[in-house]
């Protein structure tokens, strides 16, 4: 783990600290980090950058399935526990709660954004290219330090309906801080404006998007294999402009297979984010894992999740240097995380979870790893 994770520790003592000890923006982040706006000049690199940031900033989420489930026994006339497997953090299983049974839980997540496409953030210096109706034109984004942080807590509830059907919701707190120094150039040739410099040293603080999620169970309840289907609502409660949500509304149903094998739980998801808003930011995502369960109250997990954009993301800029609309686009990427972790039980009923998502590829925006953990207690 980051060294700069252990500096900021997840406590809500630092985070008061914190939050006293940076401004909190009046405007938005983008504000901080868009001064070209200003300036009437339209920098497509530097708008590829903070669709990029957003797309960065959307994290997973913790499963409906909480780890201890329930099922009704005829024999005995009450609900016993379901599986004695712990399962995972942030893939789904086919098990369901169990009916009336409940479970609340808090998780937390710590990201520093350190890279570009592979590119360190800290020094970054791109130029583009292109021509538009003022002639050839010349766009450089530069940076001589860039540093986008996010602390995410996430709180979620989840509740059996029947013995098959769950409901959850999951409700996010952020806090995100942005400090960046570096400069923008866009000039058409001939032309010699002064490069419109970035000094942001900003944070935000404040509900991220709010996810509403169903999922049924499709085969009986006792047997290894289990199938289940869902349904996902995101509601744009976050700020995109603080990089604390899409600012769209996602649609995503998906599928679940699990099966039970001695102390072995194997997982797959399969589901699309259909963005009722913005088609070209739907996303294909999936998962898939095993949990080893180590005794009856220690878990060992072992997952990856995946994303992967359909289209590329293309938008257009107002550049007056260019008496043109700029096209530009944030080429379609494929995300795969590792997702390791431990999951112990404290008590019968409350499990705690630790372990960290870490990126395999250098698509996009990308955090060296990302420490998480969280605790859930179902009733």
């Amino acid at each position: 783990m980051s060294v700069r994770f252990w500096a900021r520790a997840p406590v809500v003592a630092w985070l008061l600290c914190a939050l006293m000890g940076h401004p909190v923006a009046a405007g938005s982040l983008v504000d901080e980090l868009s001064p070209v706006e200003a300036s009437g000049q339209g920098s497509v690199l530097l708008e590829e950058l903070i669709r990029t940031s957003v797309l960065g900033a959307d994290f997973p989420t913790t499963a409906t399935t909480p780890s201890v489930t329930y099922t009704f026994d005829p024999a005995s006339g009450v609900f016993v526990r379901a599986s004695g497997s712990l399962g995972p953090a942030f893939a789904e299983r086919g098990e369901t709660t169990g009916k009336g049974k409940a479970t609340l839980g808090m998780s937390y997540l710590f990201a520093s954004f350190e890279t570009l496409n592979g590119d360190d953030l800290d020094g970054l210096q791109q130029t583009m290219r292109t021509t538009g109706a003022g002639g050839a034109l010349r766009d450089t984004l530069s940076f001589s330090s860039f540093t986008l942080d996010s602390h995410v807590f996430a709180f979620s509830g989840t509740y059996g309906i029947t013995d098959a059907w769950d409901v959850n919701a999951v409700v996010p707190v952020v806090y995100t801080i942005l400090e960046a120094d570096g400069k923008v150039d866009v000039r058409v040739a001939g032309s010699t404006p002064d490069p419109v410099s970035i000094d942001a040293d900003d944070s935000a603080f404040g509900i991220g998007d709010i996810l509403l999620r169903t999922k049924y169970r499709l085969t009986p309840s006792g047997r290894p294999l289990q199938v289940a289907a869902g349904l996902g609502l995101r509601l744009p409660a976050g700020e995109e402009d603080d990089f604390q949500g899409l600012g769209d509304w996602v649609v995503t149903p998906f599928v679940v297979g699990s099966y039970v094998l001695e102390a072995f739980d194997f997982h797959v998801n399969v589901g699309v984010d259909a963005n009722t808003d913005d088609e070209e930011r739907s996303r294909l995502r999936w998962a898939a894992g095993v949990t080893v369960q180590l005794g009856e109250r220690v878990g060992l997990l072992f997952d990856f999740l995946g994303s992967s954009a359909f289209t590329d993301d293309e938008f257009r800029v107002h550049s007056p240097a260019s008496a043109t609309a700029l096209r530009g686009r944030v080429e379609r990427g494929d995300n795969i995380f590792a997702a390791p972790g431990l999951k112990f039980g404290l008590t019968p009923s409350t499990v705690a979870f630790a372990g960290a998502i870490v990126p395999l590829r250098s698509d996009g925006l990308q955090a060296e790893v990302v420490p998480t953990g969280g605790v859930e207690w179902t009733f």
